[in-house]
This record gives structure tokens, sequence and C-alpha cells, in this order.
């Protein structure tokens, strides 16, 4: 089956429960008459068995109804079923015995339905009833349409964003006169739809994996902005909120574009989405869709108008101000020039610096007067104490480890890891690993655990 196929044996429906006659019938001493179909070895091969949970397979009704359930999968990818809302994967189960199907009595011959709520099957038998609450039921008796040796099964499973982001970074926005000068980015951009049928996610989860890689819908196709220009645009606008003296909970975003000419407007109203939460004040949303107002089929949200304000979000900004800082203390340690928007570097190519510089810049480059945490380093940088009595902020190093430059298989990625330092916490290492790694006992497998005898904490190394 191709990708992104309709899923055509599934059914919709509310799931229900069914005897099985042929047990009723060795319980009872009775005899079930079962007979096979003039297209038994012809027609009906195209039918599989799929084993779903029960809690599962109301959804799975709804959302195929909707056209949401889709089988998805390329020749060197694990074929996955995807509903509205979750990806599963599939995996084939042989079975010892041979299993006869026999479809609801509603139901022709061709429907496809196999499963909880239009199945049965047997072995050596076959059930079904004939009052309604089973499978179809000749003159002679059941009738079975297909025989199978064979059923799929589901697994949860969690997307990685990594598929959406190769796609879109092959796509980037550069900027309306980069546009105007090549069709590439264009051409080679998706639609929801498109993109859908391209990663294994299901629609929910691929909408929420375009948010968080701060996507935006141009022309009715999702792109990245390019990071230098985002960087840009981002250190303009900060520069404007802190010369203009713009509340940071009340942006103007009006304000913002007239005070910033040179900014693409396209891109200004992006960047402020991207570093900013929603207001608290519905009433200045200026024509902005309300939370329960339905939001559009192929949208995160409608990016058509933008909020009249703003909220900054400051943990977003230090984040990106911690990466900016980093990379220019690498360039003056490597005698380039300034700090820009380069491909991420990782520990001891531009050296580490004292956490107490690291922390008077990143407070120097924030708007308003709040220092950042510490804990926003996280899958930025290490901050690791030369030595753990001083409190001294300058005995304690911060090395630059964005979870951006290391590589996407997690082996490698954990080998890389490894390289910097032979030994990690738990709460260092977290950041570098995905939740679906974690959750499938990707450390418990590759690395081995040890105890500091020290401190008594945890330690991950490699195996």
């Amino acid at each position: 089956m191709g990708s992104g196929e309709d899923c055509p044996v599934l059914s919709s429906g509310p799931a229900r429960k069914r005897p099985r006659p042929l047990e009723e019938a060795v319980e009872t001493g009775d005899g079930v008459a079962l007979k096979f179909s003039d297209s038994f070895a012809s027609d009906n091969q195209n039918l599989v068995l799929l084993q779903v949970p029960e809690s599962l397979l109301n959804e799975i009704g709804e959302d195929a109804d909707k056209g949401l359930v889709k089988l998805i999968g390329g020749e060197d990818e694990d074929a996955v079923l995807v509903t509205g809302g979750q990806t599963f994967k599939l995996t084939k189960a042989e079975t010892s015995n041979t299993l006869l199907l026999v479809p609801p009595e509603a139901a022709t011959a061709n429907t496809g339905v196999v499963g909880g709520n239009g199945a049965s099957e047997s072995s050596g038998g076959c059930t079904g009833k004939d009052d309604g609450g089973g499978g179809a039921k000749g003159e002679g008796g059941f009738e079975a349409v297909a025989a199978v040796g064979f059923q799929f099964e589901l697994s949860k499973k969690t997307p990685s964003l990594e598929q959406i982001r190769v796609i879109l970074e092959a796509c980037l926005y550069r900027g309306n006169v980069e546009e105007a000068a090549t069709d590439r980015g264009r051409l080679e951009a998706l639609t929801l739809a498109e993109l859908q049928t391209r990663v294994q996610f299901s629609r929910r989860e691929l909408l929420q994996g375009l948010k968080e890689l701060d996507a935006v819908e141009i022309d009715g196709r999702w792109r990245m902005v390019d990071p230098a220009l985002m960087e840009r645009t981002a250190d303009a606008l900060l520069a404007a909120v802190v010369e203009e003296d713009i509340p940071l909970d009340k942006v103007d975003s009006k304000a913002c574009i007239a005070a910033l000419p040179d900014c693409e407007s396209l891109v200004l109203e992006h960047c402020l989405r991207t570093y900013s939460l929603p207001s608290d004040n519905v009433e200045e949303q200026n024509g902005a869709p309300s939370e329960t107002a339905p939001a559009a089929a192929d949208s995160v949200a409608d990016q058509t108008v933008a909020p009249a304000y703003f909220r900054l979000d400051l943990a977003k900004v230090a984040r990106l101000r911690a990466h900016q800082i980093m990379r220019a203390h690498e360039a003056e340690i490597n005698g380039g020039g300034g700090g820009g928007s380069s491909s991420s570097s990782l520990h001891g190519s531009g050296g580490p610096i004292s956490l107490g510089e690291f922390m008077d810049r990143w407070a120097a480059s924030m708007p308003g007067v709040d220092t950042p945490s510490q804990d926003l380093l996280k899958g930025i940088a290490l901050v690791e104490t030369r030595d753990a009595k001083s409190e001294d902020k300058n005995a304690s190093l911060v090395s630059y480890v964005p979870a951006s430059g290391l590589p996407f298989s997690p082996a490698e990625r954990l080998a890389a890891l490894f390289r910097i330092k032979p030994k990690w916490p738990m709460a260092e290492l977290e950041p570098y690993i995905s939740e679906a790694d974690r959750k499938a006992g990707f450390l418990l497998k590759n690395t081995r655990a040890s105890t500091d005898p020290g401190t008594g904490q945890k330690l991950f190394s490699a195996r």
C-alpha cells in the first residue's frame, strides 16, 4: 500500500461485543454449518486482520469517517497507522492456525471489515450469528469469505520531529528578495496535506510539530524561516523594544512594524509570534480568532491576522541570547568576527567561558531587569563546576553543547556525547535524548550505569 493511503481495512461505527456461536455450539452440543463463499479464493484475499484495543476502536471508526485514518510507510520505513491524533507502528504477527473470516450479516464480501467490530475468527471454524450480533449466515449456515495466516498488531509510536525538520530545511524562506529571484523554495514547499503523505504523523501531531519547529504557512505552504534572517529580525525587534521603552507584556505589533521599515513584515510578525506568548486581553486581539472559534483545517492557527499586542516570552528570548553569547565567545577564541548565526559547533571548539562572565553577558543582553534562570541552558550548554565547595561563579565553566549540533541518529548522538565527556548524570543527559528514545529504554540498552562514590549520583557511560 502506498504512503498516505486511506486505510481500507477499517470500518467505522462504535465497538460492540458479539457472542461466539461456535463456542456456544460446542458448549450446547449443537452443530454449526459452515460453507465457503464463491469468491473465497479470489476477490477476498485482500482482507487482513488488525488487532485493535477496544479503547481505540471508536476513535478509529470516527476518524475513518473523516478520512483521517491512513497507512503510511516508505520502502525504508516501518508501516504506521495514523488516526486523527495518534500514530501506531504496525507489526505483522504470524498465527499457527488458519483463521477464517466471516463478515457481519449486513456487510458484503468486499467491505474489508475486520477486527473487533465487524469480523470473526476461528481455528477450524468461524463465528457469527444471524440475529444481528454476528457473522453472515447463508441458507446453509455461516459463510467464510477469506482465510488469513497472520494479523497486524498496533503499538503506540512517538513521531520524530526530525522527519518534518529535514523537509522544511530544504525550502527555507530567506526573504522576499530571494523569493523573487528563484522559485526553488516555493516549488519545494509542501501543503499540510502533502506533508501528511511524507511524514509518519497524525494530523494533530503534525500541527503540533510544525508549531514546535516555529514553522510558518506562506501562501498555503509550510516553511521555516532561515535562522540567520530570524536572528537579525529578532535582534532588531528586541532593540526597538528597549529603545522605545515598550512594555514587555504589551508589545504593539503595528508600532514595531512602523519602527522597523527595513524588516520584512511577514518575518517580523512571525518573529513576534515565535518569541511571544498570547495576549491576556482578548479585546486587544484586533480581530484575531477567539479560542472557541473553529481552527482552519490546515493551519496551526489563523496566521492571516496579527494580534495587536504580544507579550514577550522571556524564556525563549533568553535561550536565543544564550546561543548568541556562546557563538560570539567561540568566535572570539578562534579569532573570528562576531557571533552571527553560524552552524552549531560542539564542545571544545571555542573553549568554555566562566559562569560568572557568561551570566553577566546574559543578563546584559536581555530586555528588562531579571537575570535568566540557569535551567534555561539545558540542551544548549553544560555548566561544570571545578570546585564543588566554592560559591564563586568563576569556579564553574559553561561549555557550548547545542542539541541542534549533535547527530540525529540516537546511537551516533550518544557516541558524540560520550566523546565530550565519559560520564553524564541524568539531569545533563536528558535534554539531549528524545522522549521517544527514553520511553523505549534506549539508555538502558546502550549505556552503563554507575554511582559516584562521592556524591551518590547516578552516572551513565558508554557500554
